[in-house]
Order: structure tokens, then C-alpha cells, then sequence
């Protein structure tokens, strides 16, 4: 299968660089291709390329099984602030993840960043952008 592939694969190449010569397609050229006649491995890979996405043809389905998809480092956090929907998540996943660097640098066990700071700059930036439209 490999090796028809790549048989394919320099077909291909030779009629593209020799139509490209003289830009072109021959009569010999175009008689070749109505005579091809698909065999049963030609007509798999055919139905494998068009009932198949790139991605479901490229995966090494061994390695993705053998994936390990846990985690394997645990970060210390402490307690995690809640934004109580106030559609900030993002800003409070970013500051819980650095959290628990300040905290080691600092030694203060229940450090927290200021929630007004960040909410007031998160809005200041967005009216500064509205502002320059």
C-alpha cells in the first residue's frame, strides 16, 4: 500500500512538471489517463481519501491510545476566588493560576489579587478600544 502510494504520489509529480513544460496536456498524456483502469487497492485508497478527513487519516491511532490524557503536576492553590457570574472567568483562571507563585515568593498563605483592580481595568481597556473606533 506504501509503495502504490508513492508510485501515485510520482505519477502525479511527472504529469504536473510535464504539463507545466509546455503548459499543455498531450494527446498521449490524456489517452494514458483514460486508460487507467483502477485496481481494488487504487479504489480504496480513492474511497479512503474521499470518506475520510486528513486528520482521521494521519492519526496514529496506537499513539492516541496510549496517550495519557491526566494530569501529571498538581499546583498548589489554596483557596480560589469566585467571580460569581460576573463573566470575568477569565480573569480570575488567570489570576488563580498565578496565585500560588506570589504566594510562595510572598510566604502569605491567603494572598489574593484585588477583584475591583482587575474588573475595573478588564472595563477601562474595553471603553479605550470603544473610544478609538
Amino acid at each position: 500500500m506504501k509503495k502504490l502510494s508513492v508510485i501515485i504520489f510520482f505519477v502525479l509529480i511527472l504529469t504536473v512538471s510535464l504539463a507545466a513544460a509546455d503548459k499543455s496536456i498531450s494527446k498521449e498524456m490524456l489517452e494514458d489517463i483514460t486508460k487507467y483502469k483502477a485496481t481494488g487497492k487504487d479504489k480504496l485508497i480513492q474511497d479512503t481519501f474521499f470518506e475520510n478527513s486528513v486528520w482521521t487519516m494521519a492519526i496514529n491511532p496506537d499513539i492516541f491510545r496510549k496517550h495519557n490524557d491526566r494530569f501529571s503536576h498538581e499546583i498548589k492553590s489554596g483557596n480560589i476566588t469566585n467571580q460569581e457570574y460576573t463573566g470575568r472567568c477569565w480573569i480570575f483562571g488567570a489570576l488563580n493560576s498565578i496565585r500560588p507563585f506570589v504566594i510562595e515568593k510572598t510566604g502569605k498563605k491567603d494572598f489574593e489579587f484585588s477583584q475591583n483592580i482587575s474588573i475595573f481595568t478588564a472595563n477601562w481597556k474595553r471603553q479605550i478600544i470603544f473610544l478609538k473606533r
